[in-house]
C-alpha cells in the first residue's frame, strides 16, 4: 500500500522509504509457509440449487431378429495396407497441374506422401476418431494429424511443405486427399 500512496502523496520521511525497500527485499527472501489454496471459495460460488434433472422423453426400443452372423473369412488379414501407388501419383499430378510445381513420381514427394498417409492411418487418435466419431470430427482429427506428419518432413522436402502451407486451397485439397485415402485404407482393413 505504501508504494501506491507514494505515487499519489509526496512523503518527506526518508525512514519510511528505506523501510519499504528493506521490507520488500526481505519479503522475497522469506518463504511462505504454505502454497495458496486457489480452490478456496469455488464451492461457495457455485449454486447447486439451480441444477436439476429433467425427463425429456421416453422410448421403447424393440429388438428384432436379423440375419445370422457369418464367420470371418480366414484369408483376411488385419492391419493397415500400403497406400495404392495410383492414388499417390494422382496427388502428385494434381498438385503439379494446379499449383505449377514440378514434383516427379520418383521424387521424395512419393515417400513423403506415403509416410504421411501411413502416419495418419496408424495414429491412435485417428483410429479412435474414425471408429467413434462422425465424419466431420474424424476429418478435423485427420487434418491435425496430417499437418503434424507434414511438419516432420519439413527438412526432407521444404518445397512441398511450402506449397501446402502457403496456399490455403492446396492445404485443403491435400487434407481432403489424405483423409479420403486413410478412410479407404481403414475400410479395406476392416
Amino acid at each position: 500500500m505504501y508504494i501506491f500512496l507514494s505515487q499519489i502523496v509526496d512523503f518527506e520521511n526518508v525512514y519510511l522509504e528505506r523501510l519499504y525497500i528493506f521490507l520488500n527485499y526481505l519479503q522475497n527472501k522469506l518463504g511462505t509457509e504454505a502454497e495458496p489454496d486457489f480452490s478456496q471459495g469455488v464451492l461457495d460460488n457455485i449454486d447447486m440449487d439451480s441444477y436439476r434433472l429433467q425427463l425429456e422423453a421416453t422410448t421403447n426400443i424393440a429388438m428384432e431378429q436379423g440375419e445370422d452372423l457369418q464367420p470371418i473369412p480366414t484369408e483376411m488379414r488385419g492391419g493397415v495396407s500400403d497406400p495404392e501407388i495410383d492414388q499417390l501419383s494422382n496427388i502428385i499430378q494434381t498438385f503439379n497441374d494446379r499449383y505449377g510445381t514440378k514434383f516427379e513420381d520418383a521424387d521424395k514427394v512419393r515417400q513423403m506422401a506415403e509416410s504421411i498417409v501411413n502416419g495418419v492411418a496408424k495414429n491412435k487418435d485417428m483410429l479412435n476418431s474414425i471408429e467413434h466419431s462422425d465424419e466431420q470430427n474424424a476429418r478435423i482429427t485427420s487434418d491435425k494429424i496430417a499437418q503434424d506428419e507434414l511438419l516432420k518432413h519439413v527438412t526432407t522436402n521444404f518445397d512441398f511443405y511450402k506449397v501446402i502451407n502457403d496456399n490455403v486451397e492446396a492445404k485443403e485439397e491435400f487434407n481432403t486427399m489424405v483423409f479420403n485415402m486413410v478412410k479407404e485404407m481403414l475400410n479395406k482393413a476392416v
